[in-house]
């Protein structure tokens, strides 16, 4: 087995060798007339007569390259023709081990070059390639060692076996010759000559006894490996052992890398061991590597392993003459099927006698106990990407599965082949293995301790939960001991598997709830006996999914488990139990509920899309507007739910549950939290009386706990009963609640309670001072909204302004309202527990409307794209010639049926908690009816069009870029792009509508213009329209704002804000900055060019010095002009006019500095308001601080002057000792008052402009120089 130069020899088992010694025994028998062969001579091979020789190449078939290609072909004769030392009468072969364009081959076949017109296609040109051709023969050659054998058999008129020992006799004369014929000069290169090979036999011919060759296989210990005989299985796919003959026949998967590691092993070691889950594939790997060696090898397949057998099957390799280059291998295929002592026993003969090599497979829990493992080389195999789109393309093209892309099932299948192909077929493979497994242990009746186990196992596990291993002895009645081995042969089945922390896993769902059925095929006992049982092995944190998924399934167990249920509760009282005990009811509530209202002919009167709305607004206890079928819908839910929650599982089980039972839960709760999560799992509950009272009499610390805890548990006890929190808060008195509240809430006054319209209001403002953590004003106002309303549960109205360093109320950048106020009633502020709820019953919802897989959804919105593109252009075209396409119309009418009965189903929440929502039934209903419908109603309606259209577009590029295209194996489908496209021409024909007065089609009729091209026509013409209107508004609007204020550049800012607005651009003009004062009235030219520029047109204004744009200074605004932050947003307007942006490093610096002293002095006026500090404020402020420390820092190391700086840190130290009020400043600003702080912060702006801008302009001039 020494790796030589040659034929591809990084393959290990050479080919080469085998073609080499089959050649020669061709030359012995007379088919050729060669009288000698010589390995490694002048070519691969060199055939000799007594005056003249043929120069051979032999060429193995690469697996991961596919098969030979004419081309490939071509290059191996160029470069045999191109060889050294060639003589003119010199013959050539070319021996291949598969023909060209085919994987496998099955017949020898020698045949003139001629005879392949492709490859003579690419040898054109070549220099006397007509004579080369005529001495040029192609031998396929797919099994030199078959035909060899054959033919020996044949001519010694012996057995199979004997003339496998004649060849490989042959095969170690050919590995011999090969390495010496290496160091030898070409004219002493040593061959195998007819005589030689006669001589070997006639020496061989006295050592054969086939009675003692034969024991080993005439009594059953192992079979020669039949590889010749292919099995063109329909059903290999869906999931059989692979075998030899499935790889002869091409259907295994080939996998490249796991095949080169076990031929490796075999090479090293001469023992290999692949190993993995069941259902990896380790077959088909073990039979691929041996597939790949048959030329060198002598594979025998072990079938049973009696400590007997280890000394035939050692005689049986000897008999074979098994030697380092021509070994014998043995192949066991699953060690674990009771093969574990005879493998460690041979893989000692292996380690013995060089010419002996074993090759085997094994399940991953079996691999352990295996003595003397560390003597193989290990391959471990799993499943991969590849392998699953391969056998998925298989099945596919077999028509075998439904599914239009494999990874979503692959993913589903957790990586394992065995479920991984029942899901792609929903095939009998999975249950046949499984049965076998389970009927195994029926019918042994010492086996029945592992069925019962398996049987309450697969129970939990089929809910996608683990077993506590512990519990299981006490649960089963059963001794440790009993239940130990039961498991420990339970595992090695792969029927079950170890998880973490003592618990016991299934390997798949699917596979568990197969065994869930077939272990009760026959009770007793009942399934709801099993499911009442297994109840005491979830682990309290699986609980719920255990129970949702269990009873939504099978709702014959609900008796029995809620008895097992409250028989747990009371043997462990905690809340975390109860808790997940009554969210597991509740979820499966809401399966029940939802099936019965889908059910009803309220809900079948909507679209399957979109029934999701009515049933969501029940959901969310939000009556609906009186409009169409939603609002009876809707109705019909609630009654449904209310119906089922006052009966259903949870009010059964809560009426099963002792008040006595649940205060010892109450007693054991260990913090404010475990109560918070009790009281979630009880909304939208009926709580029986009793149990109110026991929560009433156990008021949770208040004042005490974790504010936030108390928070949480306020807000989510008012939900479930108002009257409890309230008792609650009035045990510690709701003054010590609004304490608490100025203690811990940052940047609020004092809360107050006042009677108001709808009952009671509690208020408190926030100041909006802290700018570095208050980046979302609303979003801080609401969560003190939410906040003060939770621990104030006798209120019915919550309300809160946010307030600037000078106490007012901030006011809009854009109207005159108030930045950020809320007043809401309690039923508008959710808690977040509620929305958890409603969230996990919504997905429920979805679970029964969905499309049944992502792939297969994806797959239908292709395909309706694909319908509705080419049909709306279709269709609009033929109106633009003044015909109506009826086929494009119902076609379209097709997409809108099929698109508002299409639901996503939901992908699993990314990391940040954010659920994406598809848009693509949206687009595809819009685009086939409101597309059209709103477009030949124009000019009516345009402008709120236009705006729609450009909600689309959004929605468009949001499916392009979100969407899991990825499991259908494309990029976004080019059809969206082009509808983009078909919308966005759409809408600017609508503004040009807009703007003559007239339809499109009016406009631009084409009745003469070929079929397809009147639409491309009007499109074009539109945009030309487009481009005219808006130069002539860039041309009108320069020369009318440059007569109110000379020295102002104009331009035009592509698209508009609004999109409404028609030719869609907004108004940039430039403000040239000059040193000497002449700058250009902003204040005065603003009303005038406010009343030349149209409504709904943003003018954004961009101060210039030494053309650079000072976006430092940048404004913009409808009515009135306010700073654009970041500044980063009005770098784009630097490019539209021309002009690069200003660096201003200095003026960075000297905002860094006023930023966090605004910031500082903001702060001490609330506090002066307010008169106390929480924790978190003072916190804050010295963040801040330290923030201006490094800033003052950064000041002083600026190239400026000394005045500069000086002045910069004179105003740091006025206004930290109060003097130059920067906030409040700032504050009065946004009310229209200008102060004198302003005037000095602005002469400080204009000043490092200035500076900046020069040092800029100097820069550039030296650069230039």
């Amino acid at each position: 087995m020494a790796t030589r130069a040659g034929s591809h020899a990084g393959r290990g088992f050479r080919y080469q060798d085998a073609v080499a010694a089959s050649l020669a025994v061709e030359g012995f028998v007379g088919q050729f007339g060669y009288g000698s062969i010589v390995p490694e001579g002048g070519d691969d091979l060199e055939l000799r007569t007594t005056s003249a020789r043929t120069l051979a190449q032999v060429k193995s078939r690469r697996d991961h390259m596919g098969p030979f290609s004419a081309r490939s072909v071509a290059s191996f004769l160029m470069k045999m023709w191109d060889g050294r030392g060639l003589q003119p009468d010199d013959q050539f072969l070319l021996v291949l081990e598969s023909n060209v364009g085919e994987r496998r081959a099955a017949i020898r076949q020698l045949q003139d070059l001629s005879a392949y017109p492709t490859v003579v296609v690419e040898l054109k040109g070549r220099k006397g390639l007509a004579g080369l051709i005529a001495r040029t023969k192609v031998l396929v050659l797919p099994d030199p060692r078959g035909s060899a054998v054959a033919q020996i058999s044949a001519k010694q008129a012996c057995t199979f076996f004997e003339a496998e020992m004649y060849f490989a006799d042959l095969l170690g004369v050919v590995g011999h010759l090969s390495d010496e014929n290496g160091t030898r000069a070409a004219n002493a290169y040593l061959g195998l000559a007819v005589s030689d090979i006669q001589r070997r036999f006639d020496a061989l011919q006295p050592l054969m006894t086939s009675a003692v060759v034969e024991a080993a296989l005439t009594e059953g210990f192992c079979s020669a490996v039949d590889f010749l005989t292919p099995d063109e299985d329909p059903l290999f796919y869906l999931g059989v052992d692979a075998q030899a003959s499935h790889v002869a026949a091409g259907l295994v998967v080939e996998r490249p890398e796991l095949r080169a590691a076990v031929l490796e092993g075999l090479e090293s070691r001469r023992n290999a061991l692949i190993h993995g889950v069941s259902g990896s594939g380790k077959s088909a790997v073990l039979w691929e590597a041996a597939y790949a060696s048959r030329h060198a090898v002598r594979w025998f397949q072990v079938q049973r392993l009696p400590p007997a057998a280890i000394a035939s099957l050692v005689q049986l390799a000897r008999s074979r003459r098994a030697t380092a280059d021509a070994p014998v291998g043995f192949i066991i295929d699953d060690v674990g099927r009771g093969f574990s002592e005879g493998w460690t026993a041979l893989t000692a003969e292996v380690n013995r006698t060089p010419g002996l090599l074993l090759l085997a497979s094994v399940r991953e829990e079996d691999r352990y106990p295996l003595v003397d493992s560390r003597r193989a080389a290990q391959v471990k195999v799993q499943g991969d990407d590849t392998l699953a789109e391969r056998v998925w393309r298989e099945l596919r093209d077999r028509g075998q599965t439904a599914w239009q892309g494999w990874r979503e099932p692959w993913s589903l299948a957790a990586g394992h082949l065995l479920e991984y192909t029942h899901v792609l077929t929903q095939g009998h493979r999975l249950s046949e293995t499984l049965h076998a497994q389970v009927a195994a242990r029926i019918n042994d009746v010492t086996r029945h301790d592992e069925l019962d186990v398996l049987r309450t196992v697969a129970c939990v596990n089929a809910a996608g939960c683990s077993a506590e291993v512990s519990e299981l002895p006490r649960v089963l009645s059963k001794p440790a001991t009993t239940v130990s081995l039961a498991l420990t042969r339970l595992k090695d089945e792969h029927l079950v598997q170890d998880a973490h922390d003592g618990r016991m896993m299934g390997l798949h769902e699917l596979r568990s709830a197969e065994l869930l059925r077939l272990s009760h095929e026959f009770p007793p006992p009942l399934l709801s006996t099993t499911a009442a049982t297994a109840v005491w092995l979830v682990p309290t944190s699986e609980m719920s999914r255990f129970l949702e998924r269990t009873l939504s399934r099978h709702e014959g167990c609900d008796d029995e488990v809620i008895e097992g249920l409250a028989l747990r509760l009371k043997a462990a009282p905690t809340p975390a139990l109860l808790s997940a005990i009554l969210t597991g009811l509740d979820r499966t509530n809401a399966h029940r509920v939802i099936r019965l209202w889908l059910q009803t002919a309220e809900a079948q009167a909507m679209a399957k899309s979109l029934q999701g709305t009515p049933a969501g607004l029940a959901i969310g206890d939000i009556e609906p507007p009186d409009i169409g079928p939603t609002v009876p819908a809707s109705r019909r839910f609630t009654e449904i739910r209310t119906d089922v929650i006052a009966s259903g599982l949870t009010a059964r089980f809560l009426a099963r549950l002792a008040p006595s039972d649940l205060r010892r839960v109450l007693q054991a709760a260990s913090s404010v939290g475990d109560l918070t999560r009790l009281m979630a799992s009880l909304l939208g509950q009926v709580i029986p009386t009793s149990h109110l009272g026991e929560l009433a009499t156990f008021p949770p610390p208040l004042v005490d706990a974790d504010f936030q805890a108390v928070v949480s548990l306020l807000q989510v006890t008012a939900r479930v009963d108002r009257a409890l929190a309230i008792s609650w808060v009035n045990a510690v008195g709701q003054d010590a609640l609004f304490q608490r509240f100025s203690d811990n809430v940052a940047w609020a006054e004092a809360p107050s309670l006042s009677p108001c319209e709808e009952g009671q209001e509690v208020r408190s403002d926030i100041w909006f001072v802290a700018t570095s953590v208050q980046t979302d004003l609303n979003h801080d106002v609401y969560q003190t909204c939410e906040t003060l309303l939770a621990l104030t549960p006798a209120a019915d109205i919550v309300s809160s302004d946010a307030l600037g360093s000078d106490g007012a109320i901030v006011p809009s950048t854009v109207e005159d309202y108030p930045l950020a106020r809320k007043r809401m009633p309690r039923a508008n502020v959710p808690a977040p527990e509620q929305v958890a709820r409603n969230r996990a019953w919504l997905a429920i919802l979805n679970t029964y409307l969905a499309t049944e897989s992502y792939t297969a959804y994806l797959a239908q919105c292709l395909d309706l794209l694909n319908l509705l593109v080419p049909n709306l252009r279709a269709l609009l075209d033929g109106q633009f010639r003044g015909k109506t396409d009826a086929t494009a119309l119902n076609a379209l009418g097709r997409v809108y049926d099929a698109a508002i009965g299409l639901v996503a189903p939901q992908e699993e929440p990314l990391a940040a908690g954010v659920q994406r929502w598809s848009r693509l039934p949206s687009i595809l209903s819009s685009c086939s009816t409101d597309l059209v419908r709103r477009f030949l109603a124009l000019p009516q309606g345009a402008p709120a069009y236009m705006g729609w259209l450009s909600d689309i577009q959004k929605s468009i590029a949001t499916a392009a870029s979100e969407e899991s295209w990825d499991v259908l194996s494309i990029e976004a489908p080019k059809e969206l792009d082009e509808l983009r496209r078909l919308v966005e021409m759409l809408q600017t024909m609508a503004g040009e509508s807009e703007k003559r007065g007239r339809h499109p089609f009016l406009t631009h009729r084409s009745r003469t213009a070929p079929k397809g091209s009147a639409l491309g026509k009007a499109a074009l013409a539109t945009r030309r329209y487009r481009e005219a209107e808006l130069n002539n508004l860039e041309g009108r609007l320069r020369t009318e704002l440059t007569a109110i204020s000379p020295g102002i550049g104009v331009h035009l800012l592509a698209e508009a804000t609004i999109p409404e607005v028609w030719p869609p651009a907004d108004v940039l003009v430039t403000l040239p900055v000059n040193t000497d004062g002449t700058d250009v009235d902003l204040a005065s030219g603003w009303p005038a060019w406010r009343a030349l520029v149209e409504d709904g047109r943003k003018i954004c204004v961009l101060p210039v010095m030494n053309r650079l744009g000072l976006t430092s200074l940048a404004t913009s605004g409808f009515d009135r002009l306010f700073p654009v932050l970041p500044h980063e947003l009005a770098q784009p307007w630097c490019a539209a006019a021309g002009l690069e942006a200003a660096p201003l490093d200095s003026l960075n610096v000297f905002t860094r500095l006023t930023n966090p002293l605004a910031e500082l002095q903001g702060i001490d006026a609330y506090w002066c308001s307010k008169g106390t500090r929480t924790p978190e404020e003072e916190r804050i402020y010295r963040a801040v601080s330290k923030t201006l420390d490094e800033a003052r820092e950064a000041w002083s190391n600026l190239a400026l002057t000394d005045d500069i700086k000086g002045a910069g840190l004179q105003l740091v130290d006025v206004a930290l000792q109060g003097e130059f009020p920067i906030a409040n400043a700032a504050a009065r600003l946004l009310h229209g008052e200008r102060t004198q702080t302003i005037d000095v912060i602005e002469s400080f702006v204009l000043g490092l402009t200035l500076f900046d801008c020069q040092r800029t302009g100097e820069r550039s001039a030296q650069t230039r120089q």
